[in-house]
């Protein structure tokens, strides 16, 4: 079986080889914001960003920002606490992924920071 990008990068992450930053709820919605959000220029950008935040599941989304830079997913963990889920963004020139743990901040307040800067920006 192949190894896609996504693997190998979980696979450094979890081997401890790449440089994770944890982060907080408002740094994470930040970076959301600052990456994804205001480079998103159509209706159907808006929702596939909000689609990745929404759902949660193991690898089951990346988006990249125009310049090929940053991805995000949304990923549940594999083993330990099944509710423990995590919004990683990936920084490729800095080879380095932001974390943000809803194990240590409620999904909910996230989410809700991060329509709120949606609507914002559709206004």
């Amino acid at each position: 079986m192949k190894q896609t990008i996504e693997d190998k990068l979980v696979s450094k992450v979890s081997k401890g080889k790449l440089n994770t930053i944890h982060v907080s709820r408002e740094e994470m919605a930040d970076l959301v914001d600052q990456h994804f959000i205001q480079n998103a220029e159509t209706e159907e950008e808006y929702k596939q960003i909000w689609k990745v935040i929404k759902r949660g599941i193991l690898f089951d989304k990346m988006i990249y920002t125009k310049d090929g830079n940053y991805q995000m997913r949304s990923c549940s963990s594999q083993g330990g606490h099944s509710l423990r889920r995590n919004i990683w963004i990936y920084d490729k020139a800095a080879d380095t992924f932001y974390q943000y743990d809803y194990w240590y901040g409620f999904y909910g307040k996230f989410k809700k920071m991060v329509r709120s800067k949606l609507q914002e920006k559709q206004k």
